[in-house]
């Protein structure tokens, strides 16, 4: 998910019920059964980067703090390395940013996203027709 800059907030999730119009990818890459990188860690990353803390980018994903820190954890063993740079509670607060390699691997993610879904414009829209004629009831 890219954010948008001038977007101040955090409720920019539509309602998962909504049916969308038009098809999309998700990509996923799979390290192992238990080390994955999908659009949703990648979005944390972003939201953290946007709003300065792990506590504040968690709400904007729907998830508890814990949930959050557990998917940046996760990273961390995908990399051998944190994703984030991080300051300690006090008067002015913790914080946290992706750091280098967190924000490599948000680079790196949107890109091959990009390319993806470049590679694959054609066959999805294919799907998408088909996928459209059967809902309203025409052969494929």
């Amino acid at each position: 998910r890219h954010i948008d800059p001038a977007d101040k907030t955090c409720d920019t999730r539509k309602d998962k019920r909504e049916r969308r119009d038009v098809a999309k990818l998700a990509l996923r890459i799979v390290f192992d059964k238990t080390h994955k990188i999908g659009p949703g860690k990648v979005a944390l990353l972003e939201f953290i980067a946007e709003k300065g803390s792990i506590r504040a980018a968690a709400p904007c994903m729907d998830m508890s703090y814990r949930q959050a820190w557990l998917l940046i954890k996760n990273l961390e063993e995908i990399f051998g390395a944190p994703v984030l740079d991080r300051a300690t509670g006090g008067k002015s607060g913790g914080g946290a940013a992706p750091n280098a390699l967190g924000r490599a691997i948000m680079e790196r993610y949107r890109r091959m996203e990009r390319d993806t879904a470049t590679a694959l414009a054609k066959d999805l829209k294919a799907l998408e027709k088909l996928a459209n004629k059967q809902r309203n009831g025409s052969d494929a």
